[in-house]
């Protein structure tokens, strides 16, 4: 029979799947059927069958075959027969006698693909959508009358209280975010007669959503935390190794940390001499110009991240950090890029850089002002 075809993800399409093509086969006893006993799955026993007996299954087979392929061809709620029918012949294993040209079937997912081009998934799906959600009658039951086959289907993993919380205007999309969703964020505190009243699958897919989006937002918050503190220790690494400030002058070049993320400059300035502040005024406003026009010590792309440095007369170095991205991740509120620039100070009592200690603008005064002196 020829293949049914599939969509994009492999997956048979199931009005093309119902589209059976070509006539039902006619099934033979197979030669390997002898007088000997059998184990029967319904009795669960091991059972001696007649010659005319094994004939019936087969017999039996091909009617219920010819059946399928005509309900295959008026689609809509055919599914619905066709899985009682596929049931019935797995429940009653009527394929253990019977054979196409001496081609035998492992299993029922082997008889569905080998005689409908069903996929294995679709045969056990369609036994499993009548054995889950059928009254028994031939029909679905009335809670489930207006779902879709696909619909169906999603629900198949759900427990029997979980489905209570579905109705049929649920996309098969969110269905699947849904089952996903709960996998990860289960539930706390429920009980069965809670699903269908305080538990609706809207609002545990809202629920779930909005537990996956503070997720995102956490991980990508640690994430940049994480990357910004290796920023960091690699600067402090390279401020280590640098010569004495002796040596230094205004055209010394950064160390070369990573040529990947890092471009390389000049420093703002060395400062020689000592600053003559006179007050807190004067100190704010140096501290406001002190890197007007000059350009960044470290710009590190991967960051978006400007740096720029000026030494002290007693060793100690201001650091101006300005990079939206950068700091974003220190933002009180989630997701807001904070556009304002951060300050360090590295000296003997903070020789490495730390998050902790980023400083603003009067910081910096404060520390101009205790160390007036030395600088």
């Amino acid at each position: 029979m020829e293949n049914v075809k599939k969509n994009k993800k492999g997956n048979c399409v199931m009005e093309e799947l119902l589209s059976l093509r070509g006539q039902a086969p006619e099934f033979q006893l197979r030669a390997d059927s002898c007088a000997c006993s059998h184990f029967d799955w319904p009795r669960g026993e091991s059972v001696l069958y007649t010659p005319e007996e094994r004939a019936g299954f087969v017999d039996e087979l091909t009617e219920k075959t010819k059946r399928i392929f005509e309900l295959g061809r008026s689609v809509s709620k055919a599914f619905v027969e066709i899985g009682y029918l596929l049931r019935e012949i797995n429940n009653n294993y009527l394929i253990r006698f019977a054979c196409i040209r001496s081609q035998t079937f492992e299993d029922m997912g082997d008889f569905g693909f080998k005689v409908f081009g069903f996929q294995k998934s679709t045969t056990y799906n369609l036994i499993g959508i009548v054995t889950e959600f059928g009254n028994g009658e031939g029909g679905l039951r009335k809670a489930y009358q207006d779902y879709s086959q696909t619909q169906l289907v999603c629900l198949l993993p759900f427990t029997g209280y979980e489905r209570k919380m579905f109705t049929p205007e649920v996309t098969v999309a969110e269905i699947k975010e849904l089952r996903a969703g709960l996998k990860k964020y289960p539930l706390k505190e429920w009980r069965g007669s809670d699903f269908g009243k305080t538990i609706t699958w809207r609002s545990e897919l809202e629920r779930v959503r909005k537990a996956a989006a503070e997720e995102a937002v956490a991980e990508k918050k640690e994430k940049k935390e994480e990357r910004t503190r290796g920023f960091l220790e690699m600067l402090s690494s390279a401020e280590s190794s640098e010569p004495e400030i002796s040596s230094l002058s205004p055209q010394t070049e950064a160390a070369d940390v990573s040529a990947e993320t890092v471009t390389e400059s000049v420093p703002a300035a060395v400062g020689k001499n000592r600053l003559e502040l006179k007050n807190r005024e004067e100190r704010k406003k140096w501290v406001e110009n002190v890197f007007e026009g000059a350009s960044p010590y470290w710009t590190i792309s991967e960051l978006d991240l400007k740096i720029y440095r000026y030494v002290f007369a007693n060793g100690a170095k201001l650091y101006r950090f300005n990079g939206v991205t950068y700091w974003e991740a220190w933002s009180t509120e989630p997701g807001r890029e904070d556009t304002t620039s951060k300050y360090f100070i590295t000296d003997n009592k903070c020789p490495k850089f730390d998050m902790c200690r980023a400083r603003s603008v009067n910081q910096v005064v404060d520390w101009l002002t205790e160390h007036g002196k030395e600088i």
